[in-house]
């Protein structure tokens, strides 16, 4: 037995981040050497250029398809294909599947929605639905990353162990 869901209206990615959800602005290799980890993996020049020309609030790579920007592996390609790698989050839609690599804009649509910049750790947690102050006792970027991508959603742990007492308590 599944939960059931609680509302019609599923959050979305302005309900968990943004600077009006406690995250400052932060560029690409930002490190936050405190517990709040609003830490962002750097970028290359050119994946930077990559992410400056993606259009804010949703973009993909198709932005910038039709420039030297453009790699070679989809050049020869469906242009339909792989569209969430490089591409920014959407405000008012769900968070895609936090993986165990979302701190990499090459990786899906991993990228900020107006932020130069793929997803900070402390973001990818929230998103994730970790409590803000839940400590993560490690301090390679990859590692708290697969930590994160690798959960089951606390919120959602919470509501199966519910349902399993409601149902066989």
């Amino acid at each position: 037995m599944f939960p059931k869901p609680k509302k019609d209206n599923f959050p979305v990615v302005k309900d968990f981040i943004g600077v009006k959800n406690g995250f400052p602005k932060i560029p690409a290799g930002h490190r936050d050497n405190s517990e709040f980890m609003h830490t962002a993996s750097g970028l290359s020049e050119k994946n930077l250029e990559r992410m400056r020309k993606t259009k804010k609030n949703g973009g993909n790579r198709l932005d910038w398809s039709n420039t030297d920007l453009q790699l070679d592996t989809y050049k020869k390609r469906d242009k339909n294909s792989f569209q969430d790698t490089y591409g920014r989050m959407f405000w008012e839609k769900p968070a895609p599947t936090i993986t165990t690599k979302f701190h990499s804009i090459s990786n899906g649509r991993f990228g900020h929605p107006e932020e130069d910049r793929a997803l900070s750790l402390r973001e990818g947690a929230t998103l994730q639905t970790f409590p803000k102050d839940y400590v993560f006792k490690t301090k390679s970027i990859g590692a708290i990353a697969r930590m994160i991508g690798n959960a089951v959603p606390p919120l959602y742990a919470k509501q199966i162990a519910e349902t399993i007492i409601k149902n066989h308590g």
